[in-house]
């Protein structure tokens, strides 16, 4: 890539190095605008004598191609790429779902000197055309051999396909209508904003055998479970997670790094994902259900390291649990 001072006339085909502006001020070419015969045009009948501009060299690539590439190499399923413009290509949310960033591809994607690659931060809800990524790049040209020849799906957003969610309401007869007048309501809410609704409810004493009767129950016919109660799970001996053992299903997780939440518990019961939410699921204010909630919801149920990451950043704020 060189740069050159030239009449307009030598500029055909090559790269503006700055906004190019007649007398009064006012732009007739943009930086990084590629000459054509109608911008000499205007520029002589501007009496705009040099111009300063960019030759690409012969294995280079304009900024906006440049952007393209890249992008098109980072990008994972849900994403669509917008047209590159100005040396920048944004990436948005084909649809609603929950954006997952492979954050060690991305920090790899940001070694190249020449472009940049920024995201939104993993685990975020978005919507249907949301801007989820972007890449730019920092020259005018690049060259080809300096771009991605591997694809790694460094931002993608899963949809939203447990919808169905089966809720348990765990404790003494006399307190199962305060739990669900205390419990629900939030929680109604929060899965209405990621498409989904509870559409089967149970309600057990806190007996494992009975716990794992219903847990079964509602798995033959949910996408998602969740136990509602007036404590917490303190440990895994407790009646929830043996009702969770009864049912034939398995604990991922006991406690997360998080708060307001941190003693959920996190398990699978014939395939389908559980969780016994904590208290502060009553409260409105953000906690560990809302991190996790559109993972489940979007079948990606995070592992027992994945929930130990969110120790950074998991003082959330709002209610204590």
């Amino acid at each position: 890539m060189r740069y050159l001072t030239c009449p307009p006339a030598a500029a055909i085909g090559h790269i503006a190095r700055t906004n190019i502006s007649n007398h009064a001020g006012q732009r007739i070419v943009a930086k990084g605008h590629r000459l054509t015969p109608y911008d000499v045009t205007r520029l002589l009948d501007e009496h705009i004598a040099l111009v300063d501009i960019v030759i690409a060299d012969a294995d280079e690539i304009d900024e906006n191609h440049a952007a393209a590439h890249v992008a098109q190499h980072v990008v994972g399923s849900g994403v669509q790429i917008a047209v590159a413009h100005h040396g920048r290509a944004d990436m948005h949310a084909s649809h609603a779902g929950v954006v997952r960033i492979d954050i060690n591809a991305l920090i790899q994607a940001n070694h190249n000197p020449t472009q940049t690659v920024a995201t939104i931060r993993d685990g975020l809800v978005v919507q249907v055309g949301q801007r989820v990524a972007s890449v730019k790049i920092l020259p005018f040209a690049v060259p080809q051999h300096e771009l991605p020849v591997h694809h790694t799906n460094v931002v993608r957003v899963l949809p939203f396909v447990r919808r169905r969610v089966g809720v348990l309401v765990v404790g003494a007869v006399a307190t199962f209508d305060r739990i669900r007048q205390s419990h629900l309501p939030p929680l109604r809410d929060r899965l209405a904003l990621l498409d989904a609704a509870v559409t089967r409810e149970h309600s057990c004493i806190a007996e494992p055998s009975d716990i794992g009767t219903a847990l079964r129950a509602l798995a033959a016919h949910c996408d998602l479970l969740i136990s509602i109660s007036e404590t917490s799970v303190m440990g895994v001996a407790e009646a929830i997670p043996a009702g969770v053992s009864a049912a034939g299903g398995q604990i991922i997780r006991h406690g997360a790094p998080v708060e307001p939440g941190n003693m959920m518990l996190v398990g699978s019961i014939d395939g389908v994902p559980f969780l016994a939410a904590p208290g502060c699921i009553r409260n409105r204010a953000r906690n560990v259900v809302d991190l996790l909630l559109p993972r489940l919801i979007a079948d990606d149920v995070p592992d027992t390291a994945a929930i130990a990451a969110w120790a950074h950043g998991g003082l959330l704020g709002g209610n204590d649990d």
